[in-house]
């Protein structure tokens, strides 16, 4: 492991030990705070299924997730740094670009990072550090760059487990089921609203209806984002630690 990316390593460590104690937060106000309420389908022997957030999500909560996403943004920027110290002994101007296109990285992005070696910035635009080329890499840089005011929401059921007689149904996303059998089940007609970002408190969101009263539905809520458009709805906690693996993952690249 080279040297000089030693402390990088260890913040992006303590960046999961926060990211860690921000998902016992999450945990904690999901439990308080998220209620799954059921109700008769009318004209049929089905149930319908709704969310309701009791809170806004607090500011604790907020604050650590801008400040991790914020770390780990800076740990690439400190990446950037090293390499070109390592190159030219001169770190000056050097930032790691994610940029909105690759025709802003071709220019801006690639002016960033000059003083690195040609191997190197041969490696930094393998990844593609733009929009439409690392998603991943892009919303870190968007949640970075909006976590001073970041908004954050309830988010109904990023995946909904339909459990029946030992079988499991995933449905992950919007969609329906009608006119068919799960396990000798008739399913009339079974509609999903799935990463169904939660928009207002106090009132129900809709999740899924027309369940058959046999069928068994494991539902639940998360914190997600609200903005920007990349991460609208993607729960906080998993989005987060993706950010951390990405950014171990590149550090790794110039070991």
């Amino acid at each position: 492991m080279a040297t000089d990316l030693l402390e990088l390593r260890e913040r992006i460590e303590s960046s999961r030990i926060e990211i860690a104690d921000l998902a016992d937060l999450v945990s904690e106000f999901s439990k308080a705070n998220f209620r799954i309420i059921q109700s008769n389908t009318p004209n049929r022997n089905a149930l319908d299924l709704y969310i309701m957030q009791l809170a806004p999500v607090p500011t604790r909560i907020k604050s650590k997730a801008g400040m991790i996403a914020n770390e780990l943004r800076a740990c690439l920027d400190g990446l950037a740094c090293a390499l070109a110290v390592r190159h030219s002994g001169n770190s000056k101007d050097t930032y790691f670009p994610i940029s909105k296109s690759i025709d802003i990285f071709n220019d801006d992005g690639k002016r960033k990072i000059r003083k690195m070696s040609a191997q190197d910035r041969d490696i930094v635009a393998g990844l593609k550090p733009y929009r439409e080329g690392n998603p991943t890499l892009f919303g870190l840089h968007e949640a970075d760059r909006t976590r001073k005011h970041i908004k954050l929401s309830g988010a109904g059921v990023t995946d909904t487990d339909i459990l029946v007689g030992g079988a499991l149904l995933k449905k992950g996303g919007g969609g329906g089921l009608m006119n068919c059998r799960i396990n000798n089940i008739f399913i009339e007609r079974m509609i999903f609203s799935n990463d169904m970002r939660i928009k207002d408190v106090n009132r129900l969101t809709p999740l899924v209806t027309g369940v058959p009263r046999e069928l068994q539905i494991k539902a639940w809520a998360d914190v997600a984002y609200a903005e920007p458009p990349e991460l609208d709805g993607k729960g906080l906690v998993d989005t987060l630690s993706s950010f951390a693996d990405e950014v171990s993952n590149i550090i790794t690249l110039f070991d």
